[in-house]
């Protein structure tokens, strides 16, 4: 399972970093250099984080780990991802302008879940860990005040 993971996140960080090296044209906006690499670097970065916090977690405890299993929310993002990703592929070279507009305006929805997920995994993994660092307190305090 993790190298499909992996792979997975592999295929998502180079079809994006595909997709910023030609400007999409929104017909209200026209061409706009920008619009995917800030959207891309908000998914690449949120992926990098939490490979990271996974990896960290399972070297933990089970609790951390619970804390950042995947959840509907994460699996929302990879659906509007993989959906947005595959209309834009599908309409790179293309002048359907309603087809380019929903792919990027997808991207858009993929990118604010994945900042989304993100805060939820952090607030679920501070939670277990204040909770533990509370516990340790107490124990070394003799538990009774």
């Amino acid at each position: 399972i993790l190298i499909y993971i992996l792979c997975l996140q592999l295929m998502v960080a180079a079809t994006l970093i595909l997709l910023c090296t030609k400007p999409i044209h929104v017909s209200v906006l026209g061409p706009v250099p920008w619009l995917l690499t800030v959207l891309s670097i908000a998914i690449i970065g949120r992926e990098i984080t939490m490979s990271a916090v996974r990896e960290w977690a399972a070297s933990q405890n089970g609790k951390l780990l619970e804390a950042v299993a995947v959840n509907n929310l994460g699996k929302w993002k990879t659906a509007t991802q993989m959906t947005a990703l595959t209309i834009l592929l599908a309409s790179r070279d293309s002048s359907v302008g309603w087809l380019v507009a929903s792919g990027a305006g997808l991207l858009y929805v993929s990118a604010g879940l994945s900042v989304w997920s993100l805060v939820v995994y952090v607030r679920k993994i501070w939670k277990v860990i204040t909770r533990f660092e509370y516990a340790v307190e107490q124990e070394s305090c003799g538990g009774n005040d």
